[in-house]
């Protein structure tokens, strides 16, 4: 049984550092973050002058502005409305978030970011950006979005429901320490992974009931789950691991585990049909397909280590980045089992 799949890559980027995040826009136009706070968007040709000392991550606000988060500084943003991103603009704003910034995610018109301090929330459209609202809820990692103004928040005291809108915790998940998490909210499911080696998975609903999977010997890094809900793909070291969920919610008793890769996985993501993309320290990136798991269906090799994978929202293109600034941007074609 063969799975017919190809990475045909499609642009090439290099930064002067190492690339630090790479998110994609709702109309699939990529940025990248390198790790000397310059912003490239779409092309050489958009590469913004350096935003930060210390950037740690980065998200789009609107199709003209992005958001990227600094360690010292907080939070930059750059572009300018109406006429978009340009080569050489700098910050236009900069507001102080939770102290120790580590994550953002935006969506509309809410940037939300983790940190020591508990989720801070910014509020930014064409005209202004405000100074953030701190939601009080502990040290946090990791930040998943459930839908609306819901957002959930790992950390070290566990996971946390915050309504970005009212600026308040709903709810809290009394769990060891988050290093991981990854949400399919269509499907009402998360998981979380701790840093005792186990993995949760919970219903949103009813995020106090769940089920505990352990066996890791070491913290799972990497997470991901399907858009269905219907399985769960974990990395620790150089091994993976698929969870599959039936419809009533029971997760299987055992994974199907093979060894992913040979040097530490580095990196994990889900598409939206389902194909999951993994990095190694080598600078191996390997394609899997949720129909096959035990080998992968392609494979691309780059120079340095993969610091990460980002599947575009229509799940068709995957960009990759690398220690050395190298940015591959690919067209994944997915043919048929024979």
């Amino acid at each position: 049984m063969t799975l017919l799949t190809a990475i045909e890559p499609v642009d090439h980027h290099h930064l002067e550092d190492a690339v630090r995040a790479i998110e994609w826009s709702a109309s699939d136009r990529m940025m990248a973050l390198g790790a000397d706070g310059r912003t490239l968007v779409a092309g050489a040709e958009r590469l913004t002058a350096p935003v930060g000392p210390d950037p740690i991550a980065c998200a789009w606000i609107s199709p003209d502005r992005v958001a990227v988060v600094d360690g010292l500084l907080g939070v930059v943003v750059a572009g300018r409305a109406p006429t978009g991103i340009v080569a050489g603009s700098g910050p236009v704003a900069v507001a102080s978030p939770s102290r120790g910034a580590d994550d953002t995610t935006a969506c509309r018109q809410h940037v939300v970011i983790a940190g020591h301090g508990g989720v801070s929330v910014m509020h930014a459209d064409a005209q202004r950006i405000d100074e953030p609202t701190v939601i009080h809820c502990g040290p946090v990692r990791v930040l998943a979005h459930l839908g609306g103004a819901i957002w959930l928040a790992g950390g070290t005291d566990g996971l946390v429901v915050v309504d970005v809108a009212l600026g308040c915790v709903d709810q809290r998940v009394e769990l060891p320490s988050v290093v991981a998490l990854a949400a399919a909210p269509a499907a009402g499911r998360v998981v979380a992974a701790d840093a005792s080696g186990a993995i949760h998975v919970l219903d949103i609903a009813e995020l106090d009931n769940g089920t505990e999977l352990t066996g890791y010997p070491d913290p799972v890094r990497h997470l991901g789950i399907d858009p269905t809900g219907d399985v769960i793909v974990a990395a620790a070291d150089d091994e993976l691991t698929w969870w599959s969920i039936d419809d009533h919610g029971r997760v299987a008793d055992e994974p199907e585990t093979g060894l992913g890769h040979d040097a530490p996985i580095t990196s994990c993501a889900v598409g939206r049909a389902g194909f999951v993309a993994t990095g190694d320290m080598g600078g191996t990136l390997r394609l899997w397909s949720p129909r096959m798991r035990d080998l992968p269906v392609a494979a691309l090799e780059l120079d340095d280590e993969i610091t990460v994978t980002t599947w575009s929202h229509h799940g068709d293109r995957l960009a990759v980045g690398t220690t050395g600034g190298e940015i591959v941007v690919a067209d994944i074609a997915v043919g048929d089992l024979l």
